[in-house]
């Protein structure tokens, strides 16, 4: 079987699992069991682009094609937590910036009209993926973006929503009613533009996979990076600065690349099809229905299987 293709959309910058799933995906390529196509940005912090392009570099994977969101006018930017302090002590002159990475939806375009069989990973806001949909055609292709992503996308694995509400399955305390029953609460790269997000599980014309927010929460990886490094590299200098040195993070992203790339076993269950909605508050629900595009994966019972795996994968990657 062919390596999978993988877009990998991302915000790094704001949270450092987007770096241990990077690193794992880069792993994955080195061993050759996916091809890291592209890289796009899906969020406001300016630094986050330099900061990308040193990871890619530290592993030997400068060349990847990147793109970045085009900050939507009256939207307030942000300095990303760990990612400028990265580009101050690694960014060399030849670092690109904000301003010279270009806009996420061309990038996007031209290698899904250059490539067929394509895994987007999406771990961020679905800033990105929602302008896609909702391109026309262009001089990159006579193709608008939902057939042009029917052409040459599989399946796209989101990490996003929440659904302890619907399955009492590993709720975070604020989500937990003084009756002990588990209620509705939002998931950050839905509410990071509820609109957007809406947009995008409606419209989005391909098979879709939910990774939520319970599934990586208290999943800890991401430690062989660190331990690697010693703050010494890009990748484990992120986490230093985000305090995740110790014991790894929390893998909501690190599980989505993870299924991107190597499917649903051992580790993961999948949900009959159905579809999945957002309501006004970011809230996400999901309806069971035999011709739904979405489905939703979780894994109850391998979690510290799940976890070793994970670092087991990232450990390869500085041999």
């Amino acid at each position: 079987m062919e390596p999978k293709k993988i877009i990998f959309d991302t915000d790094l910058g704001l949270d450092c699992d987007d770096v241990i799933a990077l690193d794992l995906l880069l792993s994955a390529a080195k061993a050759g069991e996916c091809d890291l196509i592209g890289v796009t940005y899906s969020y406001l912090c300016r630094d986050a682009c330099g900061c990308i392009y040193e990871l890619l570099r530290q592993h030997g994977f400068e060349s990847v094609p990147m793109g970045r969101l085009p900050i939507p006018a009256g939207r307030k930017e942000y300095r990303g937590t760990y990612s400028p302090h990265a580009v101050a002590k690694f960014g060399r002159e030849d670092t690109p910036t904000y301003d010279t990475v270009p806009d996420a939806v061309p990038v996007l375009r031209r290698l899904l009209s250059e490539n067929e069989h394509v895994t987007l990973a999406v771990v961020g806001s679905m800033m990105n993926i929602a302008a896609l949909i909702a391109s026309g055609p262009d001089d990159i292709s006579p193709l608008g973006g939902k057939e042009l992503m029917k052409r040459s996308v599989d399946e796209i694995a989101v990490m996003g929503c929440n659904f302890s509400h619907l399955n009492a399955f590993n709720p975070q305390p604020q989500a937990i009613a003084p009756d002990g029953s588990v209620k509705p609460v939002w998931e950050w790269n839905i509410y990071a533009d509820i609109p957007t997000a809406r947009y995008m599980f409606d419209e989005c014309p391909v098979p879709l996979v939910s990774c939520p927010f319970e599934l990586g929460y208290n999943l800890f990886s991401g430690q062989p990076i660190y331990d690697a490094g010693k703050g010494a590299t890009p990748d484990s200098y992120c986490m230093e600065v985000y305090h995740c040195n110790v014991h790894g993070h929390h893998s909501w992203d690190p599980a989505t690349a993870f299924y991107a790339v190597y499917g649903t076993r051992p580790y993961f269950w999948k949900t009959m099809p159905g579809r999945i909605t957002i309501d006004a508050g970011g809230v996400a629900y999901f309806t069971p229905s035999p011709d739904g595009l979405h489905s939703i994966i979780e894994c109850y019972d391998a979690r510290d299987q799940l976890a070793a795996a994970i670092d087991e994968k990232l450990k390869r990657l500085f041999v």
